[in-house]
């Protein structure tokens, strides 16, 4: 019952078809081990950046809530106190000698109510310091600025982008490996039917197949 392996294959010395056979089949396996991490990895760093785009979106979204009314009332409060002082310089100006005494002393009241609303303006959207009670993380959503959410935009379309082409680099790497799949099957089929025509053609188009599959996992190698 103790077969050496070359009496099987039919002599001590193989020939050209065994020794390209064994040499694709050794490539392939290694292509297989090779394609199958690279698109493990594709797979990881693609739910990664899935994961920081979705944080990113949450931080926008927080970011907006919590500083848009409080952005908002600063603009109206300091457009209205603004719009008292044009007026009543307004009307001072196109007043005649009998309403001039009267609109300067009105402009004057409009001016110190202009003042007062900026005051107030600035106490009701002061941002709260350490000491007021308000959580940290809170804190920080009122304070957000729009040049920093501008930027946290940014990096969430990059965040996006990096999704997208580590997908595109998974895609790729499946589709080697169904190649390499393939190609196993193929070398199977070569080692059955021998040496004959159709093993040939078998071993050829298993080689082509190979190939492809090489040339897919290439194109899923990180740039």
């Amino acid at each position: 019952m103790d077969l050496d392996v070359e009496t099987g294959l039919g002599g001590g010395e193989k020939t050209a078809f065994q020794r390209w056979l064994a040499v694709l089949v050794g490539v392939a396996a290694v292509a297989a081990a090779l394609i199958a991490t690279l698109e493990a990895d594709a797979d990881r760093r693609e739910e990664h950046a899935f994961v920081r785009g979705s944080r990113l979106s949450l931080d926008i979204f927080e970011g907006i809530a919590g500083a848009g009314p409080r952005t908002s009332l600063q603009a109206r409060g300091l457009e209205q106190a603004l719009s008292l002082n044009v007026e009543a310089t307004a009307r001072v100006a196109g007043s005649g000698p009998e309403l001039f005494d009267l609109q300067a002393a009105r402009a004057a009241a409009e001016s110190k109510a202009s003042d007062r609303l900026i005051q107030i303006v600035e106490r009701m959207t002061a941002l709260p310091g350490p000491d007021s009670g308000v959580d940290p993380h809170t804190r920080e959503i009122l304070a957000a600025d729009p040049v920093i959410l501008t930027e946290v935009v940014l990096e969430q379309n990059a965040q996006v982008d990096s999704a997208e082409r580590f997908g595109t680099r998974q895609d790729r790497a499946i589709f080697a490996l169904s190649l390499v799949a393939i190609t196993a099957v193929l070398l199977g089929l070569a080692g059955v039917m021998g040496e004959g025509r159709p093993g040939r053609v078998a071993l050829i188009v298993a080689a082509i197949s190979l190939a492809a599959a090489l040339g897919w996992g290439a194109a899923a190698l990180p740039l």
